[in-house]
């Protein structure tokens, strides 16, 4: 078992190109010894964008502060709090701060394949 604080955890840049005002923290992941998926928190500052890209891993996303946009090829989707997400794996997508506040959301994705 693993307990511990958001505070505790490093805020790194989202490295995904294009990313603006965009940070990460992996607050369960392999180096806590999680095998199956892991948690992160992402925060996006007001204004702030993770633009469309695509990877093998799913995301549940839930939605803990402020409100922002799910980007698509085809145009976005709003969310607030409180909302969940669903994201299969390769699709298409991003995301945009839409509100004046930091827009935050824990993210749960399954382990990554190169890190099986």
């Amino acid at each position: 078992m693993k307990i511990g604080h958001v505070t505790e955890v490093e805020k790194e840049t989202v490295q995904a190109q294009g990313s603006q005002g965009a940070g990460i923290q992996w607050l369960l992941s392999k180096r806590d010894g999680v095998p199956d998926f892991y948690m992160r928190l992402v925060s996006v500052e007001p204004g702030g964008i993770i633009p469309l890209h695509k990877h093998e891993v799913i995301h549940e996303m839930f939605i803990v502060k402020g409100k922002g946009a799910v980007l698509r090829p085809d145009g976005e989707t709003p969310f607030e709090e409180g909302n969940f997400i669903y994201m299969p794996s390769n699709e298409v997508h991003g995301t945009r701060n839409t509100g004046n506040e930091l827009l935050q959301f824990i993210c749960c994705i399954n382990v990554p394949p190169q890190q099986q």
